[in-house]
């Protein structure tokens, strides 16, 4: 059982009183969504200025731990490092080789004069609570995670944004011998050679893009080294793709590779493979969802991870959770979201889909699939068989949608912005399909050329009016 250092929370808890007291006037109860704003706009100050491949102490309460090769689960505090809200980490020190292990966020709880017993203030008068134990200021938990995934350096900005938040914990499944940072670039010059999506064996169809000629940036080496990723943008089914591979074989003049990082099919930045675990259901607060990982990928990018073992592609934001019964829950708020990627159960979701986890993803036994080698992950499995099957998500309705609102009060300094969504559901008899609005133009307007090419299956493009 992880201990929450108790250290620095009671100063956070009169600020954050104090900042409701500040909204709160009139005599005008303080609500659940009060509290959430106020942390939210605190998170982005205290997590401004975030570098890609880092973490940061956000809000609340939050245990971090890291790991290298000697000594697992050194706890932050021993390390004097995200002990305090505000810091910020590497989430891997190559000097001590040592990798971010897990981190857990506390829930969002009763808090005398806050959460459920609603705070009313009076004008001129200033508010007090006295804690009444050290549990009543383990504060709603917020952390940040900016790691590259497969986005190379080129492109100047996290290719994938990981946001911790309430009764969640996240465990690290890079080990550290198959962990990737892309810090290097080597430019290398080709003549008349073919570009390929990728080394054969590894997590993407391995085919020829094109014949090219001309200098390309490098940032990684495969483990045998004969070949190298290159930063590259080209066009895949309903995204582009940033990065491709050459031959080593190929490479003119002999350049000097071996600064470059390794990077195998097996291998990821930290975080990029993660297993999320959520020790009780989602708390209720005003109706908005308090736990779960908001993940954000690069827009209109193929973004790669993997949560629970399960492959997710995505071009911008996924809310995942896990409900009761151990049930794994994926609702996309924009972009478009692939399940099972380059493969015949492929799965796609677009904003206000909801994937069919009634009858498709569950959570199996727990192992040992992490790195901090206790038996507390467990993989996404088929509920009702042995392989997960072809599924066709369902579109939320608009109660279920309004439970994600409070995501588009989310600080943009630090993450991406979130999409209004909006279900027009037809009236009456007949086969007409509920249309999805959104905010996001931009992204609608891709999925629609994707839906004219072909790339999208029809329960998708039927939603969009395509």
């Amino acid at each position: 059982m992880i201990n929450y250092a108790q250290t620095c929370f009671a100063v956070t808890f009169l600020l954050v009183l104090g900042s409701i007291v500040v909204t709160a006037q009139d005599n005008v109860e303080a609500t659940c969504q009060d509290f959430i704003e106020v942390a939210f706009e605190e998170f982005g100050q205290n997590c401004a200025g975030l570098e890609n491949n880092s973490i940061c102490y956000g809000f609340g309460t939050v245990n971090t731990t890291f790991a290298n090769d000697e000594t697992n689960g050194i706890p932050s505090t021993d390390l004097d490092i995200l002990t305090v809200v505000g810091n910020q980490s590497l989430l891997f020190d190559a000097d001590n080789n040592q990798v971010v292990e897990s981190i857990q966020t506390a829930p969002l709880r009763p808090i005398t004069g806050i959460v459920n017993d609603t705070l009313e203030a009076t004008p001129d008068v200033e508010a007090t609570a006295e804690p009444e134990s050290a549990t009543d200021v383990e504060l709603w938990g917020l952390s940040l995670v900016y790691t590259s995934g497969n986005i190379p350096k080129q492109l100047d900005e996290p290719g994938i944004r990981i946001m911790v938040i309430g009764d969640v914990r996240i465990e690290n499944a890079v080990p550290i011998n198959k962990t990737f940072i892309p810090d290097t670039i080597i430019e290398v010059t080709v003549e008349g050679a073919d570009l390929f999506t990728a080394p054969p064996d590894y997590r993407i169809p391995s085919t020829v893009i094109e014949t090219v000629s001309g200098e390309f940036e490098a940032d990684a080496i495969s483990p045998d080294g004969e070949w190298v990723r290159v930063f590259y943008l080209y066009e895949r089914s309903y995204a582009l793709r940033a990065t491709a591979w050459l031959q080593t074989e190929s490479l003119l003049d002999n350049p000097n590779l071996g600064d470059l990082p390794t990077l195998g099919a097996d291998y990821g930045t930290p975080m990029q493979e993660l297993f999320l675990s959520m020790e009780s259901n989602p708390d209720d607060c005003d109706g908005e969802q308090t736990s779960g990982i908001l993940i954000q990928g690069v827009d209109g990018i193929e973004t790669d991870i993997r949560i629970n073992n399960l492959p997710l592609r995505l071009t911008s934001s996924v809310f995942i959770q896990i409900v009761e019964d151990d049930i794994f829950n994926m609702v996309t708020l924009d972009g478009i979201i692939s399940i099972l990627p380059d493969t015949e159960a492929e799965v796609f979701l677009i904003p206000g889909f909801l994937a069919d986890y009634d009858a498709s993803f569950c959570l199996d036994e727990e192992e040992s699939l992490g790195i901090d080698q206790e038996s507390n992950d467990q993989s996404v499995i088929a509920c009702l068989d042995d392989s997960l099957p072809i599924i066709e998500p369902r579109i939320l309705n608009n109660d279920e949608l309004e439970q994600y609102g409070t995501f588009t009060s989310l600080p943009n300094n630090i993450t991406k912005s979130v999409s209004s969504i909006t279900v027009i559901t037809p009236s009456g008899e007949g086969d007409a399909m509920a249309q999805i609005i959104t905010s996001d133009e931009t992204g609608m307007n891709r999925v629609n050329e994707y839906c004219i090419s072909g790339s999208l299956p029809d329960y998708i493009c039927d939603s969009t009016g395509n």
